[in-house]
């Protein structure tokens, strides 16, 4: 290719950039979207991130492990124990979940 035509080319290779930058989903819609997120980055400053950990204890079976109760974790299927049983436990003793979340938490980070 001359110089002339590679010119020409990347002029229109531009021009497709300018129109397309309005169309969702394309190559020059998302670098658009990309420049404006780092010029938010100089007004609002760099992102933080927040994790909200919400773990349900009456549907995990590491519960009634921390509980004390004797189970075999390698065998165990989401069914052996049930929701009802599971809600007994941490309504009688309320120490048992606040542990249990304990040891997810640790675990977690």
């Amino acid at each position: 290719m001359s110089s002339e035509e590679e010119r020409k080319a990347t002029k229109l290779m531009n021009e497709v950039k300018l129109v397309t930058s309005h169309v969702p989903g394309s190559a020059a819609a998302k670098v658009t979207m990309r420049n404006e997120i780092r010029g938010m980055f100089i007004t609002e400053g760099i992102p933080s991130f927040f994790v909200t950990i919400n773990p349900a204890d009456v549907y995990n079976p590491v519960l009634n492990v921390v509980a004390g109760a004797d189970i075999d974790v390698d065998n165990l299927c989401p069914h052996d124990i049930s929701y009802d049983a599971q809600t007994k436990l941490v309504a009688s003793n309320p120490v048992v979940p606040a542990k249990f979340f304990n040891l997810w938490i640790k675990k977690f980070i």
